[in-house]
């Protein structure tokens, strides 16, 4: 071999046409980090860019039996949320007045889920764990996280999803304080519906909630009034404390409160005493005028510390939910009222 085609060939090794497969790797890792290092990345060739919009794999794509695996590692109102954004985005939801049909996949995801039940306490509250410095202990403790990021297309997307019309037989609202209301209305006309817990805080905790939640009458009393309309099922309302604190009453809520002390007292339902045998019980519960089924004597307080029950119901334990007479309920045996939460237990 001549001294001309040695320096022919040696040109070419080095303009890299003659470059083995890892001599071609080590220069592009090596030109590839000392673009990282400046802040950028270029693509040397058509086949490294990124793929487009349409080429790339999207959540959707993957298979169904994979969401299957994910939902059993989320709790039960994770698990309707996830099926929830698989299926539209909470603004599509509410655009559309929540007439989405649930994908196959938020299909797969709540599978043989049974959501009687639905409250947002498992999904607010989040367990800490703390370690004292001097006794080298671990102790668990609870914080809140509220939800205001939660839109109410994203909670009515939810409720149709999980056929909360039919299914859900009690609802609580915890830590909810971002929604107005309008979320609510996938529960129009509810037979099953039996509890509505709306003050948005945990049992025992002080309603006092600043700053003030945005839950809104105008939005939430319709629901509740073809509730009732419709059938007997809601037996149990909680409220908010900023709708009973209003210093003149609202006029729509007044009226609901009258018509549901009225189709309260229709059920005749029996004392949860009646088999107890008690003197002075009357067997059946039903509200009068001393003790009606919800507190119709309007509060004017505006202040903080108001201890009146105006638009609290009064005749139902908010623990078990069971129901008394007026002579029982007036004799604090059964029940008392609890002037730090607001309730009834």
């Amino acid at each position: 071999m001549g001294k001309k085609e040695k320096e022919r060939r040696r040109s070419q090794m080095i303009g890299g046409n003659w470059q083995t497969n890892w001599e071609k790797e080590y220069c592009y890792n090596k030109t590839r980090d000392r673009h990282i290092r400046r802040g950028r990345i270029v693509c040397r060739s058509k086949s490294e860019a990124p793929p487009d919009d349409h080429a790339a794999l999207h959540l959707h794509d993957l298979p169904n039996h994979l969401f299957e695996i994910i939902a059993r590692y989320l709790s039960p109102t994770s698990r309707a949320f996830f099926a929830t954004a698989m299926t539209a985005s909470g603004e599509s939801w509410q655009r559309c007045n929540w007439q989405h049909e649930p994908s196959t996949a938020a299909q797969t995801i709540i599978k043989g889920e049974k959501y009687e039940e639905v409250n947002f306490e498992d999904f607010t509250v989040v367990k800490v764990k703390q370690r004292k410095r001097k006794k080298k202990k671990q102790i668990s403790s609870e914080r809140a996280v509220p939800l205001d990021e939660l839109t109410d297309g994203e909670l009515g997307g939810m409720l149709v999803c999980i056929n909360a019309v039919e299914t859900v037989r009690s609802l609580k609202l915890t830590y909810c304080f971002g929604i107005t209301g309008v979320g609510l209305q996938p529960l129009r006309q509810s037979r099953v519906l039996k509890r509505v817990d709306l003050c948005l805080v945990r049992q025992y905790e002080s309603p006092d909630i600043q700053p003030e939640p945005a839950l809104l009458i105008q939005d939430v009393i319709p629901v509740l009034g073809s509730i009732i309309n419709s059938g007997e099922s809601l037996t149990h309302v909680q409220f908010p404390k900023k709708w009973r604190v209003q210093e003149n009453g609202d006029l729509v809520f007044y009226d609901w409160l009258v018509k549901y002390n009225r189709y309260m007292n229709r059920h005749r339902i029996p004392c949860s005493n009646r088999a107890a045998g008690i003197r002075f019980c009357t067997g059946i519960s039903r509200g009068d005028i001393y003790n009606p089924w919800v507190d119709m004597n309007t509060c004017r307080c505006a202040g903080r510390s108001c201890f009146h029950s105006y638009g609290m119901q009064q005749l139902t334990c908010y623990s078990c939910c069971k129901h008394f007479c007026s002579q029982c309920a007036y004799d604090h045996t059964c029940l008392n009222y609890c002037h730090y939460c607001n309730s009834t237990s």
